[in-house]
């Protein structure tokens, strides 16, 4: 967690897993369950067993609710969840920074990269969102948009659609020549 930012927006808390630290394993996957209980993630479920894989981070805000978390399986990212949109799990918007931050401090680490790509992505698709229903997208930037619509979301795991894409492809038809 060295160089990675929290904007004062809250902290990391990192929950050691069975090999990080077997002998407090099970406590940890108890405060952990009790941690995100009433967010949308199976981890409130399956602590003990995400733990028995790897490490887990969750981001709490200032009051200590969570809205990030980031789940290792070994030595590589295996997920990384927001709260926003239910199943979708998606990071909230004033979260992406405290997000991207994360990301970009373990880029080196096993699909750490890819996480991030997916993170850069999805900043991508809400500030086209945002320019077309501020009509201010301008059309030279329409191949890039295109290519970031059809690129697949990194390890989605049946979580539907992005919902940041979806908004585009119903926006498309908003888009005035510029």
């Amino acid at each position: 967690l060295d160089g990675v930012q929290t904007y004062k927006k809250g902290k990391w808390l990192k929950f050691e897993g069975k090999k990080s630290n077997e002998k407090e394993y099970i406590a940890n996957a108890e405060k952990l369950s009790s941690l995100v209980k009433d967010t949308p993630w199976c981890t409130k479920t399956l602590a003990s067993t995400q733990l028995a894989q790897g490490d887990f981070f969750v981001f709490v805000d200032n009051e200590d609710k969570p809205h990030i978390a980031v789940k290792m399986s070994g030595n590589e990212i295996d997920e990384v969840r927001g709260i926003l949109n239910d199943n979708a799990q998606e990071i909230e918007e004033e979260y992406r920074d405290v997000t991207l931050s994360f990301l970009e401090n373990n880029k080196g680490i096993k699909n750490g990269k890819e996480w991030l790509e997916k993170e850069e992505l999805n900043k991508r698709l809400i500030k086209y969102n945002n320019e077309i229903e501020s009509s201010t997208f301008e059309s030279k930037n329409i191949e890039q948009m295109l290519d970031d619509l059809i690129k697949d979301d990194y390890k989605n795991h049946g979580h539907g659609e992005n919902t940041n894409k979806t908004k585009l492809k119903n926006n498309l038809h908003k888009i005035k020549d510029k």
